[in-house]
């Protein structure tokens, strides 16, 4: 658990609106220490799917060729060429 001061966080805040800061401790997950198999493996899909695109999202090999395991609704589409239209971006 990592638990920092309203000081240490916003340095240079005024004083007295650091007391509006929430305090509460956090926990720091590193996906990246997690096996890409071990994330696939969840049961629970919005979290897998969301901790898959974390993950891999700065890898495009792996997007372009498992883009179904990270769009929670991909295994409903049935045109493949969707896929562009998801990850486009104007």
């Amino acid at each position: 658990m990592t638990k920092e001061s309203p000081e240490t966080l916003f340095k240079g805040a005024p004083e007295e609106l650091l007391s509006f800061v929430p305090h509460f401790d956090y926990v720091l997950l590193d996906i990246s220490q997690i096996a890409t198999e071990t994330l696939e493996q969840l049961e629970f899909l919005f979290l897998r799917n969301i901790l898959l695109a974390l993950k891999q999202s700065r890898n495009a090999a792996y997007v372009e060729v498992f883009w179904e395991k990270i769009i929670i609704f991909a295994p409903q589409v049935r045109q493949k060429s969707l896929k562009f239209e998801l990850f486009y971006t104007p």
